[in-house]
């Protein structure tokens, strides 16, 4: 699925905004998202059903909506729709603070709260889920706007940058596979990500220092690629490595845990990425860049794009070199 989804989704992405309409890219998930409940609401009916009496924490789901869901809101229309510093974005921020803060007042008072401080208490949880989340953030943010580059200095059209942008997700599969594979055998099993993550911040800043210097977008992808492998490598050894530390009750709220900061952060990126790429938040600055022949002003948005792509990568492999390597339990290798 993995795989599937990485290398056909940026393709038929391009493909949707070329075409038909770029709203096909939301209106397809229905579909497909039929059919994905309807495959594994038939395989859950075979499981045996184990009841246990729980009480769910409401309110602090509810928080927890609230705080995320306004500050994507402030991030999205950061620079966009609004000055950073104007009243609705400050107030957006200032909201989501406060929520956030109830909720973790909510967390440590609530009898099964959403997220049981037991497990946010583990370093190594913790760890995981900053090293997953920088990693997975500068992933997400550079496949957002390399389309941007694509199409202004490659002069490619949508379905183009989309097929350009498949090297990238090759990367980051090739490198959760690899490093997954070879999790189960090695000892010290942070090592391929660690030497992955090096060289992605390496190739990332090698990213920046080439542009304006008339390479071709080969060599700019192949870098890139070398950094998404980093990425990718990453991925499967924080997750495991966070199932690996928590209880077997906390199992499922530990992963899922781990894949919500991701996305937050992911969000984050994005928009930070998106922010550098049109010239500090102004949209109208992608406008003359489409009329810059020399694409002196690209050039140095991407520029710092590649240079926040290597802070990213570079804090991931700081904070999973911090990560504590556990022997892994035989019956969680996979």
């Amino acid at each position: 699925v993995f795989i599937t989804s990485s290398i056909a989704g940026p393709a038929l992405g391009g493909i949707f905004a070329q075409y038909w309409h770029w709203s096909l890219i939301f209106w397809i998930n229905l579909p497909l998202g039929l059919a994905a409940l309807l495959i594994v609401n038939s395989r859950l009916k075979r499981v045996p059903e184990r009841r246990h009496p729980h009480r769910v924490d409401y309110l602090g789901a509810m928080l927890l909506i609230a705080g995320s869901g306004l500050l994507v809101l402030a991030l999205g229309w950061g620079g966009v729709r609004y000055p950073w510093r104007s009243a609705p974005i400050v107030g957006l921020l200032a909201a989501s603070a406060l929520a956030w803060a109830l909720f973790a007042w909510r967390t440590a008072r609530a009898e099964e709260p959403l997220i049981p401080l037991r497990i946010l208490r583990l370093r190594i949880v913790r760890d995981a889920i900053l090293s997953s989340s920088f990693g997975l953030g500068g992933f997400v943010g550079l496949s957002v706007v390399m389309p941007i580059y694509y199409e202004i200095c490659g002069g490619m059209n949508a379905s183009e940058s989309g097929l350009t942008l498949i090297p990238l997700m090759v990367g980051t599969v090739a490198g959760a596979t690899v490093s997954g594979r070879l999790m189960g055998r090695l000892t010290h099993y942070k090592t391929v990500p660690l030497l992955g993550l090096g060289a992605g911040a390496l190739a990332a800043l090698g990213a920046a220092a080439m542009m304006g210097s008339g390479r071709s977008l080969l060599w700019l992808n192949a870098l890139l690629t070398v950094t998404t492998f980093g990425i990718g490598a990453m991925l499967p050894v924080a997750t495991v490595s966070v199932q690996n530390a928590v209880d077997s009750r906390d199992l499922g709220t530990a992963t899922a845990s781990m894949q919500f900061f991701r996305q937050l952060a992911a969000g984050a990126a994005v928009a930070l990425f998106a922010a550098l790429a049109i010239g500090g938040g102004r949209a109208q600055l992608l406008e003359e860049m489409k009329t810059d022949v020399d694409g002196a002003a690209l050039f140095s948005s991407f520029r710092l794009v590649f240079l926040a792509l290597a802070v990213c990568v570079g804090l991931s492999l700081l904070f999973l070199a911090r990560m504590e390597e556990r022997p892994l339990r035989g019956e969680r290798r996979s």
